[in-house]
């Protein structure tokens, strides 16, 4: 059966030859010639018909492999520009990560430098208050030791005071011991 079917091709496409030597040359075209477009397609499309099985089962495979290429080039090209998109994600990411850590650390050094700054001005803050109770305290001291000055000589000259009245008192009775007696 195969080579009915061979034998039919090998007619068909000497049906295709004499048709292109019978052919009419085209008015000033050189090597061109006419022919019936119909009759050519005709005898094409019989041929189709008549290719065996595993020729038509080899054209669909070689059309099936060409399709899977296709979808897979179409499907590598969406990978790569996904990957492509993920590696830029990934690298801003990466860059927005690194800025906010950079913007962290300098967050951390700033409160650190705030902390001390704070702990400095409490220190400074406490030892101005300490040296203003120390202040007040040297003037007290000093007026207590003034008013105690002045309480000694007070108390000094009223001892003296005492003493003389006391003389006083004692010679005039000494002296009305010696009158009366």
């Amino acid at each position: 059966m195969e080579t009915t079917k061979e034998m039919r091709i090998m007619e068909l496409l000497g049906m295709i030859e004499q048709i292109l030597d019978e052919g009419k040359p085209a008015f000033l075209s050189g090597n061109k010639i006419t022919v019936d477009k119909e009759e050519i397609l005709d005898c094409l499309h019989d041929i189709q018909n008549e290719l065996p099985s595993e020729l038509k089962h080899a054209i669909w495979i070689v059309e099936e492999r060409n399709k899977i290429l296709a979808e897979a080039q179409e499907d590598a090209e969406v990978i790569r520009a996904e990957a492509t998109d993920t590696v830029a994600e990934m690298i801003d990411e990466h860059t927005i990560s690194t800025q906010a850590e950079h913007q962290a650390q300098i967050i951390i050094e700033t409160a650190q430098q705030n902390a001390r700054d704070i702990h400095i001005g409490a220190m400074e803050h406490a030892n101005a208050k300490f040296k203003d109770v120390e202040q007040k305290l040297k003037v007290t001291l000093d007026i207590i030791h003034q008013e105690v000055y002045e309480f000694e000589n007070y108390v000094s000259d009223l001892i003296h005071s005492l003493q003389q009245e006391r003389m006083q008192v004692k010679d005039s009775i000494n002296k009305q011991q010696y009158i009366d007696g």
